[in-house]
């Protein structure tokens, strides 16, 4: 995406919008806002937060042969760049604050941005085990999301490697695609409550607590064959999924008085409206969302067009109902 210049908008003068993010949630928020005809400044980071992904989505609609993630990232900021209203940076925002009602956002250049209104959406980045040769295989056979990659392991040999109950019900969802599935806590307790040792038993899924110490498999095509545990048993599977957790910008999230669930993840209402006005958020980083390219593309539609509705003055709407 070309940068365009900042000669339209000094500091003194605010944006509309700033979209912090450029995945698919801040893409599709950057055209509506563009379609709207309002000043707005995508910043995106300067490298990716997601540092792995599957590289081709086979759930997006009208790609039924799939579409390459990198694909799509181009071709939505080929979208972006058919809006003059829209300008483009690439650098990392450090610094948030709202100072008279606006949003005021500093970058690792030192350069400060000013807006009305704001839309979040800075992604997540998934956490992989600390395997030898782990990206080789990340997003190939190594997921994190079966309703992304569950349709990949249709009769195939499955383990999750993840403890506690959402890595119990990761693995119980597996069972729609497979009936060989194993859960592997890597040496942690499994902390598995009696409802989940009940219903995983009652999958027929085991529990290995023994530590993972390498990966086999083809590292060039990314096609996993076995866990290799510390007594030298293995394990053969086909796939893996990883729930580890995330890593989030919880400290630049922290300098906005945002609610915030368990600390990490921004509420939002059914419009994407965040408890701060004229703040929305988009994308994976919000509560509860749904790790898919498609919703987070809806969900940053959903943001642009309430800010929108937002941002027009009252003489230019009826009764607003919120």
């Amino acid at each position: 995406m070309a940068e365009h210049t900042d000669n339209q908008h000094d500091i003194g003068k605010p944006f509309d919008c700033i979209i912090l993010g450029g995945g698919p949630a801040g893409l599709a928020a950057a055209v509506y806002m563009g379609r709207y005809l309002r000043p707005t400044l995508l910043i995106d980071e300067k490298a990716p937060r997601t540092r792995w992904h599957r590289p081709t989505a086979h759930n997006v609609l009208g790609y039924p042969a799939g579409i390459q993630r990198s694909q799509l990232l181009e071709w939505g900021r080929a979208h972006v760049a058919l809006y003059e209203s829209v300008q483009t940076r690439n650098a990392t925002v450090l610094d948030i604050r709202i100072h008279k009602d606006l949003f005021v956002l500093t970058d690792d250049d030192n350069q400060r941005r000013v807006a009305r209104g704001l839309i979040l959406c800075p992604g997540i980045e998934y956490l992989l085990p600390d395997f030898p040769d782990v990206f080789a295989y990340a997003g190939i056979s190594m997921h994190h999301c079966p309703e992304c990659d569950g349709y990949k392991c249709i009769g195939k040999h499955v383990a999750v490697i993840g403890t506690g109950r959402g890595s119990a019900d990761m693995a119980l969802n597996l069972t729609t695609w497979t009936d060989h599935i194993t859960l592997c806590t890597n040496a942690q307790d499994p902390d598995c409550d009696d409802e989940c040792v009940r219903k995983l038993a009652a999958a027929n899924i085991a529990i290995d607590l023994r530590p993972i110490t390498a990966l086999t498999g083809n590292p060039e095509d990314g096609k996993l064959e076995a866990f290799v545990f510390a007594d030298g048993a293995r394990l053969s599977i086909d796939h893996a999924f990883a729930n580890l957790g995330t890593d989030n910008p919880v400290e630049l999230l922290r300098q906005l008085p945002l609610d915030l669930q368990k600390g990490r993840w921004i509420k939002v209402d059914h419009r994407m409206r965040t408890n701060i006005p004229r703040c929305y958020a988009a994308g994976d980083i919000v509560a509860y969302a749904q790790t898919q390219l498609s919703v987070a593309m809806g969900t940053g539609a959903t943001a642009a067009i309430w800010l929108h509705k937002e941002l027009l003055p009252d003489t230019m709407c009826l009764a607003r109902e919120w």
